[in-house]
C-alpha cells in the first residue's frame, strides 16, 4: 500500500486540533483517519524536540528515567484503587497472613 501525501495545510489543521482540543493525539488521528505516528511526528515537528526543566533538550537517559517514573506512578495509582475498593470490614492478604502466623486464622505461612 502506497503511502498517503497530506498537505501541509491538512498537517497544520490535525496539529492544531491536538493542541486546541485537549485530545490526544490517537483520538484525532482516529476522528481524522490519519495514521497515529504520522500525527504524532506532525506535532513533534511543531513542537520540537521534548524539553526538561532546565529548557534543554532531554537526553535519551532523561528520556527513559522519565517513562520508568511514569509506569512506577501508574503502578501506585492502580495500587491506590485497588485499595480504595477493598471493604472495610474484609481483611487484606497482607492481615491473613500475619494472622495465620499469629495462628489466630487465616493462613499460615507455609500453606
Amino acid at each position: 500500500m502506497a503511502a498517503q501525501r497530506y498537505s501541509e495545510e491538512f498537517k497544520q489543521d490535525a496539529v492544531s486540533l491536538v493542541g486546541s482540543t485537549g485530545r490526544s493525539i490517537n483520538s484525532v488521528a482516529r476522528g481524522l483517519g490519519v495514521n497515529t505516528e504520522s500525527l504524532r511526528q506532525w506535532v513533534r515537528a511543531v513542537k520540537g524536540p521534548a524539553v526538561g526543566a532546565g529548557g534543554e533538550a532531554m537526553t535519551p537517559a532523561e528520556r527513559e528515567e522519565l517513562k520508568r517514573l511514569g509506569s512506577r506512578s501508574a503502578n501506585w495509582s492502580w495500587r491506590r484503587k485497588s485499595f480504595a475498593r477493598q471493604p472495610s470490614g474484609s481483611p487484606s492478604d497482607r492481615d491473613r497472613l500475619i494472622l495465620g502466623r499469629m495462628g489466630i486464622g487465616g493462613s499460615s505461612p507455609g500453606s
